[in-house]
């Protein structure tokens, strides 16, 4: 199995993150899993993140 890659996109709101990631999806034959930030902090817990 090889290893695999981390492609991480930061930008503001409505910069176009999702859009590059559609496109990556679209004309990639590879298999991309997204995690948005947002969402992973919700994984994570309250008790963990930190206001600072």
């Amino acid at each position: 199995m090889s290893k695999g890659n981390i492609v991480f996109l930061n930008g503001v709101t409505s910069s176009g993150k999702t859009s590059i990631v559609d496109a990556i999806q679209l004309k990639s034959d590879e298999f991309y899993y997204v995690v948005a930030n947002d969402l992973f902090e919700n994984t994570i817990g309250d008790h963990y993140l930190r206001e600072d």
